[in-house]
């Protein structure tokens, strides 16, 4: 996952061959230890999750916070905060010895746009899901032939659309059904 970013922030840059191996390494610290920090909430959650119990009602039955939980809470998220910061600011030094002020702009608009599509993938991603759960309940009618190839072309086109491939793939699909 971090060279994939890494090999996409050197493109998006149109890094010469000198300098993104220079580049190369630096970025790929700078990814990793941001991932550390984003860890360290993740971490948090799963150790009171195992603490609170594994039963397949626990995630239906949250019991409220209390305020001290929530203050702690609240301090941990403000420290993951300022070290994030350390990070992007002691990083920040270390592109500026490599690349242009305008492409380390670059780098922090790229990152940006990739964590907006994460999120709205991963909320694309709760509605079908949850879509799926409601649908299941209903009763399906039998379909066969011509109204399983459009329900196909339909569910194709959607899946197409969402990852901004070309239109005529669906015909290059369908030519061959």
């Amino acid at each position: 996952m971090v060279q994939m970013q890494t090999k996409q922030i050197v493109n998006t840059l149109m890094l010469d061959d000198a300098t993104a191996a220079k580049f190369t390494p630096v970025y790929e610290k700078y990814l990793k230890e941001l991932r550390e920090c984003r860890m360290m909430t993740h971490k948090a959650r799963t150790e009171k999750t195992k603490a609170q119990g594994t039963d397949a009602n626990a995630k239906k039955e949250r019991p409220s916070m209390t305020d001290d939980e929530i203050a702690t809470m609240l301090r941990n998220q403000f420290t993951q905060s300022r070290k994030m910061l350390d990070v992007r600011e002691k990083y920040y030094n270390e592109f500026s010895k490599i690349l242009s002020q305008k492409q380390i702009l670059k780098i922090y608009q790229q990152e940006k746009m990739n964590a907006n599509k994460f999120r709205k993938n991963l909320t694309a991603e709760k509605v079908r899901n949850r879509d799926k759960d409601t649908t299941r309940d209903k009763n399906s009618c039998s379909a066969s032939g011509p109204e399983i190839k459009l329900g196909l072309f339909y569910y194709s086109f959607i899946l197409l659309n969402q990852h901004n491939l070309n239109i005529a793939a669906i015909f290059i699909l369908f030519s061959t059904v």
